[in-house]
């Protein structure tokens, strides 16, 4: 039933998108984690339909694109490793409507338990950092939020080992 679906969000008219968002969204909701198969190529259709000109495609893709972030939240087994390389590949644009959208899943994703979203810093910390030149202050400013989340997770980190490594001398 997906695949139909994420060909429209290639359709030219723009109705047509709209609808394939309101398609999603409903079959999204009823589905849920078994979505989750199909993450990739639907975040792949996210990051056209952000870019979309059509202010209601846009509004469709926003309303599909919280809903999956409220499914990824809850699931188990979410795999952020297939995921990265998809940062990766949208992190270098430079259309606000896509940074915003990536920025956004960078920050739901850490928050996720589980997911360590950390361990793949290195693979997008340069594209956040070019985020913060943007001229779109709201950009900007969600990217200085999620590098202070990152440096404040790496304190804890480092804290939490140098403190591992002191129990461990005193008690030696």
């Amino acid at each position: 039933m997906l695949p139909p679906v994420l060909e429209c969000f290639e359709d030219p008219e723009n109705r047509v998108c709209y609808y394939a968002c309101e398609a999603m969204y409903n079959i999204a909701k009823m589905a849920r984690h078994d979505i989750l198969k199909y993450f990739n190529p639907l975040f792949e259709c996210l990051c056209k339909l952000y870019a979309h000109v059509d202010s209601d495609v846009k509004n469709g893709a926003n309303l599909l694109d919280r809903l999956l972030k409220d499914i990824i939240t809850e699931a188990d087994g979410f795999s952020v490793e297939s995921f990265i390389p998809l940062i990766q590949k949208y992190i270098k644009k430079t259309k606000p409507y896509i940074r915003q959208l990536l920025v956004g899943w960078i920050i739901v994703l850490d928050t996720v338990p589980d997911t360590h979203l950390i361990d793949y810093l290195p693979e997008f910390l340069e594209g956040l950092m070019n985020m913060l030149s943007d001229s779109n202050k709201e950009i900007k400013h969600a990217a200085h939020r999620c590098l202070n989340e990152f440096l404040r997770a790496l304190y804890s980190n480092i804290w939490n080992q140098m403190s591992t490594i002191s129990n461990f001398s005193n008690h030696g």
